[in-house]
């Protein structure tokens, strides 16, 4: 996915651009990838993000790279999503 950190990024957007209606693609996109393609965002965003935070980015700047306007925000999903704080992945074993 090629436009997984701009932040105004949406499914509708690339259905509308892709002709097509936001319902149909998500159906089609989750029969294919078996997930959603929020959630496809989401896996690659968080993957991408600790692949910087490992290389020494820092949390805000990591945020921004990824698509998240508001660092509060993406600690929050985040943690949400792996379990722990972004500071911490600097100092976790890269397993994504």
């Amino acid at each position: 996915i090629e436009n997984y950190n701009n932040s105004d990024f949406t499914c509708k957007g690339l259905a509308d651009k892709l002709g097509i209606t936001d319902t149909y693609l998500r159906l089609i996109f989750k029969k294919q990838h078996g997930i959603s393609p929020g959630q496809f965002l989401l896996k690659t965003r968080m993957n991408e993000a600790t692949y910087l935070l490992m290389d020494n980015t820092s949390v805000t700047k990591a945020a921004e790279l990824v698509g998240y306007k508001d660092v509060f925000q993406f600690s929050k999903a985040y943690k949400h999503y792996f379990g722990y704080a972004p500071n911490i992945a600097k100092t976790r074993d890269l397993h994504c």
